[in-house]
């Protein structure tokens, strides 16, 4: 469960970081960045649960994907929804890279 956490944390960061290669995306905003966030978080999900059995998991990561990045741009008030987008599945993405870690070495 965490592995697949970690990869889908990773894909929506991945793809969050190629989309703000775009010019301008990085700055715009909330209007054009809460919607592109939305489609990388429900594309992420859609192909997350073609790979996993349970497709509710993929559900609720995308949920706690969301309220993330929200407490992020509530927290940075001065970020674009798109910064607080990629600070927020790197941070995510992180975390749960490291506590798969630390159940593997336990």
């Amino acid at each position: 469960m965490l592995l697949h956490a970690a990869l889908f944390f990773g894909a929506l960061a991945g793809a969050t970081t190629l989309v703000a290669l775009i010019p301008r995306v990085i700055a715009a905003r909330i209007w054009v960045g809460l919607p592109l966030g939305l489609v990388l978080i429900g594309l992420t999900a859609s192909i997350a649960s073609f790979e996993s059995a349970d497709p509710a998991f993929d559900n609720e990561l995308a949920l706690i994907a969301l309220v993330t990045v929200t407490v992020t741009r509530l927290w940075q008030r001065r970020w674009s929804w798109w910064g607080a987008e990629q600070f927020a599945y790197v941070c995510l993405a992180s975390i749960a890279v490291l506590l798969f870690g630390g159940l593997l070495i336990s």
